[in-house]
């Protein structure tokens, strides 16, 4: 019985091994030591099994005592780049990195071996606040979800190669596994490819007096603004046709919350018992945020 827990042993590596590859890397995104690393351990992997099944019994005992235990050694030192990989990243997703991007693009890319499909995988691309280049791979759905500037009639459907670059100033916030670079979560904060700056003669100040969801605030007129015949006092309906909950003007990750002061352009105002004002972004009044 003890003999065959090498067998065993080297299975559950090459198993970890290949889940890594795949969940972490979906399957064709690995750097390429991942991949030598795992075809290695899988060709000593059959070394062995061959071993056991026509030679083991033809061998001296001598030998063949050491050559389970060197296989075995072999195989976890080969697997130790995607173990650490994998523990790192487990260990990772409860709190993972972050990065806000902007100058963003999407990428799809086919992958194919003799013809052979291989499948697809997804990147965004960004720099974030000190100018360096950040790529993270992300799903099928957020793909989907966030490639939406280019027509899809405009595709060449044979290309190996997708692209969807988003406007300068456009702005993402993405959380991130630390070694696979494997995005968590992908939010997109200005939902536009205009730029955001505030008319300074128009410009809205409220306080948040309740966030009703992702693209709905109410909020209290702080300053008067005579350009909209907006009072101190008067309380308003902030709706955006996107998510509104992340101030444009913050780098890093910083949700509104109840009492933020905030300051804004509107896009149009709806007349009735609590005007609605549609925006595009917000900015949280700072000391230096203007």
């Amino acid at each position: 019985m003890k003999k065959y827990l090498f067998f065993l042993f080297m299975a559950v590596l090459l198993l970890l091994d290949g889940f890594v590859l795949i969940f972490f890397y979906q399957t064709t995104a690995a750097p390429p030591s991942y991949y030598i690393c795992f075809w290695a351990v899988l060709a000593v992997t059959l070394l062995f099994l061959l071993y056991w099944i026509f030679f083991r019994k033809k061998l001296r005992a001598d030998i063949k005592r050491y050559i389970p235990f060197c296989c075995t050694l072999a195989i976890l030192l080969l697997s130790l780049l995607p173990l650490y990989s994998g523990i790192r990243d487990l260990t990772a997703k409860s709190n993972p990195e972050e990065a806000t991007l902007t100058q963003v693009e999407f990428s799809k890319t086919k992958h194919t071996l003799f013809g052979i499909s291989l499948g697809n995988t997804y990147c965004m691309e960004g720099t974030d606040p000190w100018d360096k280049k950040v790529s993270i791979a992300v799903t099928k759905k957020e793909f989907d979800t966030y490639s939406y500037l280019q027509p899809k009639g405009s595709l060449d459907k044979d290309s190996p190669e997708i692209r969807y670059k988003y406007a300068p100033d456009s702005k993402f916030i993405v959380k991130y596994l630390p070694v696979s670079k494997k995005a968590v979560h992908v939010l997109e904060t200005t939902p536009s490819p205009l730029t955001y700056k505030t008319n300074v003669s128009k410009e809205i100040q409220a306080e948040i007096t309740k966030i009703t969801d992702s693209s709905t605030i109410e909020a209290s007129i702080t300053a008067d603004n005579d350009a909209y015949g907006l009072k101190k006092g008067d309380a308003v309906i902030l709706n955006g046709s996107m998510t509104i909950l992340y101030p444009y003007n913050v780098q890093g990750f910083y949700e509104f919350k109840e009492g933020d002061q905030i300051y804004f352009n509107t896009e149009s105002i709806e007349d009735g018992d609590t005007p609605i004002l549609h925006v595009s972004v917000l900015n949280l009044q700072t000391e230096d945020a203007k």
